[in-house]
């Protein structure tokens, strides 16, 4: 299983959060899935990663008083590594959590 955290640390309540592959919703993907663990947590599942879930997946955020998007692009290299590089656009006050820095990260899966 592959998952993304997307924590939204400052913001008035309340925050609509919202995922994206390749700039469409996850929504209707069968092989994703999203929880929102409490009002300002989310996280996105692979149960079984395969080539198509390849891509820039985005986490947005929104409020009354704007609107925060995080950034991971996920590329699968072979059938036994991905590697991860994190972005992170912030409007208006809402933060995400590992947005002060763009980071690689290599997991064996």
């Amino acid at each position: 299983m592959v998952s993304i955290t997307c924590t939204v640390n400052k913001g008035d309540l309340p925050l609509n959060i919202s995922w994206l592959l390749n700039e469409k919703s996850v929504a209707n993907i069968d092989t994703i899935t999203t929880l929102l663990t409490n009002k300002r947590i989310s996280q996105l599942s692979i149960e079984t990663l395969r080539a198509e879930h390849a891509g820039e997946y985005a986490c947005i955020a929104s409020n009354r008083a704007g609107t925060a998007t995080f950034k991971a692009q996920l590329n699968i290299n072979g059938t036994y590594y991905f590697v991860v590089r994190t972005s992170c656009v912030s409007v208006l006050n809402l933060h995400f959590f590992h947005c002060s820095s763009s980071s690689y990260y290599t997991f064996r899966i």
